[in-house]
């Protein structure tokens, strides 16, 4: 049973599976989004990229997925949203300039950005919102999405995802899956424990190794952030949002998974939840002296080096999960290798 307190928590880095596990919620099947999820950090250069690209779109990066999860693509056009939204009976996701909402809802920001909405309903001139990626659960008016899916600076907006319902029915949750996902957490543990991993060629650093990058490198970031041809203003919420996907929303991913299902893939994570909630407070607290700088104008130097002494409290926790994670791999294995032999 999850508790309460882990529900506001983002489903790991991307979007689309944040708001694709609110649908794979519907049929029991949210255990599947271990496979996009990490336990973080993750860092790969001084500009904090890291990758958005739809896995969805790359079935290399599905993997076992593909056996459970079908979906649907099509595109919907601004003069045809009001009557495909009134024709729609199911859940399904929006591709959006995630920009464009944040003129009325602070809570997405205003940075052009692709961004995957869960449509959960339509009420008179109002769309039911129900989004987990930037905590937003409500209605949006019809007009607002409208403009939103205008093909402007985002060519993915106006797409829509749709879950196969059938097939999501069919595969109820099974031991096959669960074989599956034992499997899967193993490679999760093991790619923490070596401190890196590669996606579409690029190199990204994670736990300790990603700390210790991001502390030698703190000029740089913030140089790279402040340099861009853009406002001041956008300049930071550009650090803000990459900061907080690189560190907080892939650890906060892993942290929800761990509380709501480790019955499936280790029962032994108490200790190892514990310390994870620890890290994060820790990042929330950068996070916020970040965002405290950008709201007082400071200069991104005045901040550097009291970043720097919480990057160092961060990696003495660190180090208790990356012990604590190898005691959990080496016990997996054992058990693994016990039921094979």
């Amino acid at each position: 049973m999850l508790n309460e307190r882990y529900n506001y928590l983002r489903r790991g880095v991307n979007c689309y599976w944040n708001s694709m596990s609110l649908l794979l919620e519907q049929f029991d099947l949210e255990p599947l989004i271990l496979k996009h999820l990490n336990f973080g950090y993750v860092y790969s250069n001084p500009s904090l990229d890291i990758t958005f690209e739809l896995e969805a779109e790359q079935p290399n990066n599905l993997g076992w997925l593909q056996n459970h999860i079908s979906t649907s693509k099509s595109k919907v056009v601004p003069h045809k949203l009001r009557e495909f939204l009134h024709n729609n009976t199911e859940s399904f996701l929006l591709c959006v300039d995630v920009k464009v909402l944040s003129t009325m809802y602070p809570t997405f920001p205003p940075v052009h950005d692709y961004h995957y909405l869960n449509i959960v309903g339509v009420e008179n001139e109002n769309v039911h919102v129900k989004d987990q990626y930037f905590g937003y659960h409500g209605q949006i008016p019809i007009d607002l999405i409208n403009n939103s899916i205008q093909p402007k600076k985002i060519k993915q907006a106006g797409e829509v995802i749709k879950l196969n319902i059938e097939t999501a029915r069919k595969n109820n949750f099974n031991d096959e899956m669960i074989k599956c996902l034992k499997y899967e957490f193993l490679l999760k543990l093991s790619q923490y424990l070596q401190g890196h991993f590669q996606f579409e060629g690029v190199s990204y650093y994670t736990g300790t190794t990603a700390i210790s990058k991001l502390y030698m490198e703190i000029d740089q970031v913030f140089s790279y952030a402040m340099s861009r041809q853009e406002s001041i203003q956008d300049n930071w919420n550009f650090l803000i949002r990459r900061f907080n996907t690189c560190f907080l929303y892939s650890r906060e991913g892993m942290l929800y998974y761990l509380n709501k299902y480790h019955h499936i893939v280790s029962p032994d994570t108490v200790k190892l939840i514990g310390y994870l909630e620890h890290s994060l407070r820790i990042t929330r607290k950068i996070s916020f002296i970040i965002m405290q700088a950008n709201l007082k104008k400071k200069d991104p130097q005045q901040i550097i080096s009291t970043i720097q002494l919480n990057l160092e409290e961060l990696m003495s926790v660190e180090k208790d999960i990356h012990k604590e994670i190898d005691t959990v791999y080496q016990k997996l294995n054992i058990m693994e290798r016990s039921i094979i032999d």
